[in-house]
């Protein structure tokens, strides 16, 4: 998750004894918001928080170990959502939950410029693209189960998970490229986004509450 302060160190005589690894690591993740993995220096985030580059290796072996703690931290991002939607007691509770944090997460200008970036940086690295995959699937396996909760027969939820992830990360990739799309997340439209699921889905009078989605 891109954070909006910065880090800096009270002097330069002692920096790794005031900033953090998880210091670096946001710092990281603000370069790669704004510039792209090639921004992604470790002179240059040194140079962003003004300290010099020793603080860096009191934490990480090299700028390997950085970016596989920077992609770690995106990764979170996702499965925070995840467990904090899980929280609420009820289907629609939970799904409501789920709404509400990924709007906030479109919303959030750093957040959209941090998820072009990645993906821009799975394009040019098939072991990223791996883990974005990965981080994808499990994105719309979360919002199938989700769905199926909701009374959803199996297919239809499968389909309407991938059509909602599709919309939602095209929205946020124009709302970085188009400034009519840069507050796009209105109140409300992935609930709109869900009833008009809902009003084109018919619902089996068999479906079984105890199935897996997908099956």
């Amino acid at each position: 998750m891109v954070r909006k302060s910065k880090a800096v160190a009270t002097s330069r005589g002692d920096p790794q004894r005031r900033l953090r690894r998880g210091d670096w690591v946001e710092a990281a993740l603000r370069r790669l918001a704004a510039g792209g993995v090639e921004a992604v220096r470790v002179e240059l985030i040194a140079r962003d928080m003004g300290v010099t580059k020793g603080s860096f290796y009191w934490h990480f072996k090299n700028r390997a170990e950085l970016l596989e703690a920077v992609l770690q931290a995106w990764e979170a991002t996702t499965e925070r959502v995840i467990e904090s939607a899980a929280q609420a007691p009820t289907p629609p509770e939970r799904m409501a939950r789920f709404n509400e944090l990924v709007t906030a997460w479109a919303a959030d200008a750093d957040e959209a410029a941090l998820e072009n970036a990645v993906l821009a940086w799975a394009q040019k690295d098939a072991a990223v693209a791996e883990r974005v995959a990965a981080v994808e699937a499990l994105r719309t396996r979360n919002a199938e189960q989700l769905l199926f909760e909701l009374g959803f027969p199996p297919a239809a939820a499968a389909a309407w998970s991938e059509i909602g992830y599709t919309t939602v990360v095209g929205m946020v990739s124009r709302s970085t490229r188009d400034p009519r799309f840069r507050h796009w997340p209105q109140e409300g439209y992935l609930t709109r986004l869900l009833e008009a699921a809902e009003l084109l889905v018919v619902r089996s009078d068999d479906h079984n509450p105890d199935g897996a989605p997908g099956e």
